[in-house]
């Protein structure tokens, strides 16, 4: 029989080992959480870093993006009132685009052009929106049989932040007959007349002068006309002239459609001109955008 001595050291070494296992144990799992919790860690490390280096390779790009655009914009500035300038060809590019008037076929990419190199608030003599320059071209497209410009020569100048672009060309127009009827009522029962203007084209030289603000944007297109001369070479007298002038739906200083009056003419022709949009003046104009204004000391 075993001594209750020896009983009871053989029970306290087997409790021993018994915590010491349960101790190795909690030893051994709190090692594993610490690896672990070491591991995540190091993966939020690495995909912090991951992030921080993706974000250093996007600002860089951004920087060399905006240090390229900055340059195209100072050399833009510093040409700008040269032949070579922006504002200079992109008038001449105006001339290009409506070269042979409006398009039925390219329409679409001319009024693209339009929105992409005017202010939406282009002014004119008597308009004010790039909305009104497109319309005008549709109701060229519907009166006009055929347009055609010819450039004669062109000025630059630069005022403050702005740039001015005086275009010389020639616009050589011969009206559909139901555009003479609508646009020169007068003239009416007058056929030798009507056969005359549709017969040949009329050729009137003007200016046209584009203002670019400091952005590049065309802020004022308006052209200068001198229509009085054109029909006087087609019509070999002033009488004439003046009947043709007299109650005319059309613009002989600027060749601007008087829209609301040209809708109503030819209403009932047949599929009639779209309404016109809100863009005429009902305001004084502004006469900083005058080039003797502007060019004056």
């Amino acid at each position: 029989m075993q001594r209750p001595d020896a009983a009871r050291t053989a029970a306290a070494t087997a409790a021993s080992d018994s915590g010491g296992a349960a101790d190795g144990a909690k030893l051994a799992r709190r090692r594993l959480q610490y690896k672990m919790h070491q591991r995540r860690h190091r993966a939020k490390q690495k995909q912090r870093i991951e992030t921080l280096e993706r974000e250093v390779h996007e600002l860089l790009a951004e920087i060399a993006s905006a240090e390229l655009h900055s340059r195209r914009l100072r050399s833009v500035f510093a040409s700008r009132g040269t032949r070579a300038g922006a504002p200079a060809r992109v008038a001449l590019e105006y001339f290009s685009v409506y070269e042979h008037g409006f398009s039925a076929r390219r329409w679409a990419d001319q009024e693209r052009f339009l929105q992409g190199v005017m202010s939406s608030a282009v002014e004119g003599p008597d308009y004010v929106g790039v909305e009104f320059i497109k319309h005008q071209w549709r109701l060229y497209g519907r009166f006009f049989a055929s347009t055609r410009y010819d450039i004669q020569g062109y000025d630059v100048e630069t005022v403050g932040d702005m740039t001015v672009v005086v275009v010389d060309a020639v616009v050589s127009i011969r009206p559909r007959r139901d555009g003479v009827t609508t646009l020169c009522p007068s003239l009416a029962g007058h056929e030798e007349l009507i056969q005359a203007v549709i017969g040949s084209p009329i050729v009137v030289p003007g200016k046209y002068r584009f203002i670019f603000d400091a952005a590049g944007a065309g802020s004022w297109l308006g052209a200068d006309l001198d229509f009085v001369s054109a029909l006087q070479q087609t019509f070999r007298s002033l009488e004439n002239v003046a009947l043709v002038m007299r109650g005319a739906n059309l613009s002989f200083s600027t060749g601007q459609v008087r829209c609301e009056a040209a809708t109503s003419s030819s209403s009932g022709g047949g599929g009639g001109a779209s309404p016109p949009p809100a863009g005429r003046r009902s305001h004084t104009v502004d006469h900083r955008h005058h080039l003797d204004f502007l060019l004056a000391e």
